[in-house]
Order: C-alpha cells, then sequence, then structure tokens
C-alpha cells in the first residue's frame, strides 16, 4: 500500500509489472526497496529502521533435476498449495482473502493509511462490508502487517517468500502474507552457562529465516529465568519448563506434543540453520507432496570455518523405506541427518524421538523417512558445531554409542521389514 503511495506513484499497471509480470519464478523476499520516495518517519513506522533487498528466487532445485517454473495459483488450484491468505490488486485497493474461510474477501482502499493496525485472524476478514481496521493511535506504535513490535529485543524482518499469486490478466500479487507459522522447531535446553551463547545463535539463525516459523524450547529441568533475552521477548518462542530433568529424547517428545504447525524440525541448542533452510525445504514439501525433505550439513568448526557433510543418502526422491539401505552397518556413517529434516507434523509424531540417551535422534529420522517418502536436497540446509562443549566430545559418549547404533540401526531394519510385509508377522 506504501508502495503503491509512494514508489509506484499511484500508477496500479506499474507496480502490477514490478510485482508479478516481470517476476521470473516469484519473490524470495520483498525488501524495503518498496519504500522508496516514501516520508522516512513511514518508512521507519513500518521496517523498525531495517533495511534489506527484494530479492527473486534463484536458488530453486527441483526433485528430478529439471528447470523450475513458475507455480500459478487459480480457484482450482488454491487447494493443494497449501496457501493460507491471497491478494489482489484491483483499481479501488487490495483485496485480501483468508483463503481457508472464504472465496472472496473485504477491499482496503488505496487512500488507507499504511501504518493502520489490521487484525490478522481469518474470520475478521469475511466478505464484504468493511475491512477490519483501526486507526493508528498516537500511543501505540504504529504497525503493518505482518506486525513488526517495537518491544522484541531483535525485531524480525515481516515473513516473506511467498509463491506468485495467480496470473497477471487478474492483477493478483504475492505480497507480504499473515504471518502465521508453517514450522515449529523443538529445542531441548538445560540452559547451560556455556550453551546460552549458542543457543542465542540458533535463535539469530531462524530469524533470518523467510518464511513463518514458531520455536518450542524444552527446558530439561532449568529454570526459564535462564532464557537468554533475544528468545524470552520474541513471541514466536515458547518455552515448556519440566520439573525436573529427563534426557534429551523424552524433553523432545514431550514438547512435541505442544506443536500446532503443519511442518517440524528437531534441532540442538548449539547449532544453526542456514539462511535458505526452511524456505527450500517448505516449497519442495508443499509442491511435492512428500512426508518430508532434507539437505545437507556443515561441520562448524572454531575458526568459523566449514565442510559440507554429505550424507550417503544420495540427492533426489526417496520412497518409503530407501533411505534406511544406506546405512550398510550400525558402524557405518548414518544415511541422514536428523536435524536437516523438515517434516509433516503427523509423520514426527508417529515416528518420535527413541529411548535412547544418545543416538535417539537416529530413531526419529529412519522412523520418518521409512514411514514416507521424501526428497534430499543437495544444499545444506544445518550447521553443526564443533566444539568442546558439544554431547559427542564428554566423556563416557563411546562407552554407548556402539550400542545405541546397533538399537537404531535394528530398529530400521525392523520396520522397514514390517512395512514392505505390509503388516503381516514373519514366517518362523
Amino acid at each position: 500500500m506504501a508502495g503503491y503511495q509512494h514508489r509506484f506513484g499511484r500508477d496500479l499497471e506499474a507496480m502490477s509489472r514490478h510485482l508479478i509480470d516481470d517476476v521470473t519464478l516469484g519473490w524470495e523476499e520483498l525488501g524495503t526497496d518498496l519504500l522508496d520516495g516514501a516520508p522516512p518517519a513511514l518508512a521507519r513506522a513500518l521496517t523498525a529502521g531495517e533495511h534489506w533487498s527484494s530479492r527473486q528466487l534463484d536458488r530453486l532445485i527441483t526433485a528430478d533435476g529439471s528447470s523450475p517454473i513458475r507455480m500459478t495459483v487459480t480457484e482450482e488450484t488454491v487447494e493443494e498449495q497449501d496457501l493460507h491468505w491471497g491478494y489482489v490488486l484491483r483499481q479501488q485497493g487490495i483485496e485480501v482473502i483468508s483463503l481457508l474461510h472464504a472465496g472472496t474477501g473485504p477491499v482496503v482502499g488505496w487512500d488507507t493509511d499504511p501504518r493502520t493496525a489490521f487484525s490478522d485472524h481469518p474470520a475478521a476478514w469475511s466478505p464484504p462490508p468493511s475491512a477490519p481496521a483501526r486507526r493508528p493511535s498516537r500511543n501505540t506504535p504504529p504497525r503493518s502487517a505482518p506486525v513488526i513490535s517495537a518491544t522484541r529485543a531483535t525485531p524480525p524482518r515481516p515473513a516473506t517468500r511467498h509463491p506468485p499469486l495467480a496470473s497477471p490478466t487478474t492483477l493478483e500479487a504475492s505480497l507480504p502474507s499473515h504471518p502465521k507459522p508453517l514450522i515449529t522447531v523443538v529445542i531441548a535446553s538445560r540452559l547451560r552457562e556455556e550453551r546460552l551463547g549458542h543457543l542465542s545463535a540458533m535463535h539469530a539463525s531462524l530469524t533470518r529465516q523467510s518464511v513463518p516459523w514458531e520455536a518450542v524450547i524444552a527446558l530439561d529441568g532449568a529454570s526459564p529465568d535462564r532464557l537468554p533475552a533475544p528468545l524470552a521477548h520474541d513471541p514466536r518462542v515458547r518455552t515448556l519448563a519440566l520439573p525436573r530433568p529427563v534426557g534429551a529424547a523424552c524433553a523432545r517428545n514431550l514438547a512435541l506434543a505442544h506443536v500446532r504447525t503443519p511442518y517440524v524440525n528437531w534441532a540442538d541448542d548449539d547449532d544453526e540453520f542456514t539462511d535458505d533452510a526452511m524456505s527450500l525445504r517448505l516449497a519442495t514439501l508443499q509442491s511435492s507432496q512428500v512426508g518430508w525433505c532434507a539437505g545437507w550439513s556443515q561441520d562448524w568448526y572454531p575458526d568459523g570455518s566449514t565442510t559440507v557433510w554429505r550424507c550417503p543418502t544420495p540427492p533426489g526422491r526417496h520412497e518409503a523405506c530407501d533411505v534406511w539401505t544406506y546405512w550398510k552397518s550400525p558402524t557405518d556413517t548414518i544415511p541422514i541427518g536428523p536435524t536437516t529434516i523438515l517434516a509433516r507434523t503427523e509423520l514426527v509424531r508417529a515416528a518420535p524421538m527413541g529411548g535412547l540417551v544418545q543416538g535417539e535422534d537416529f530413531c526419529s529420522a529412519l522412523g520418518v523417512t521409512t514411514l514416507a517418502p521424501g526428497i534430499l536436497l543437495p544444499v545444506p540446509v544445518y550447521r553443526y558445531r564443533k566444539w568442546a562443549g558439544q554431547m559427542t566430545a564428554q566423556g563416557g559418549f563411546d562407552q554407548l554409542e556402539s550400542a545405541a547404533r546397533n538399537h537404531a540401526w535394528q530398529y530400521g531394519r525392523n520396520l522397514r521389514a514390517v512395512l514392505r510385509r505390509g503388516g503381516e508377522p514373519a514366517r518362523s
């Protein structure tokens, strides 16, 4: 709306060409360059003073190696693409459609103050008579949708990276949508002093993601008062305070019950995600109808250098039960990185963490990839921090590693065997 009023000088055709016609595949992110020409006070109110550039999608990878094509949303295909909001550029304003509740929506006039605070509840955007807005108050920091809160320690950029909506003939554009999270990151932590900085770095890597997310931190016997300020002040981060230490596997599984998004990703409290980790895998999941999508990881050393870990499972599509076959024996390298997997929540709940004190994530990774088909992308999506405090560097780790690996390997082997027999018992 601010771009229409200022950068494009109220020229709807020029704005439509920029947002739709001249785009090859879609927008990865709409930036503050849309506010070029806007009064500085207005730009600051809408962006919390941040600046970033718009970027088109140019790093897409398809499962079969073919060139990516532009995704077009129509009335016939919208239900297949898991979209929650639609925006139609009309002569009188922007029509906002809650796709889960209606086929049409109210039109917000082009003369509306861009700082107007809009409701983010889908039910509020029923078809006309009017848009559910209230005038900005002098006592309330002006906001736009998505909401940017001035009270956050690190104000996140608006969630963007949405596929282009429909064709130029209907003047539909990929404007920032309702920031309803699609992904939950589940982390277990005892909030040990030496790991707090790393947990803050993990959170910072999440704030760089271009798709909506939230996180559930399972506090394994730790007090919520120890949570680093950036996480404590971020409303996207929820905590599950357990009354006593129960171990990573149990803490993660208990947190899984609090996931309310369609997709979930495990993570450790001392690692990080790459900037495109969520958008690349989410786009693949939404377009391919598989159960999971994973990638490679990077080993991240104290000097800042990294090396790519290419898991034994090759890039591409894999049918259910296939991934285990790339783990030839318990002593070999695991076939896929557990924390590189973004999967449908119902699938992860069917294959949660195993009942182990270590190697529990091996069981989850094998369960998810055995129960459903998925895609492995040949790009790093996770950074595994190599440092003295990592679990695998602790004394006594090797004492149970062999037994844990053997348990996970046998679990994958037998789950695969049962599924391939269609649930029929093995013959004596």
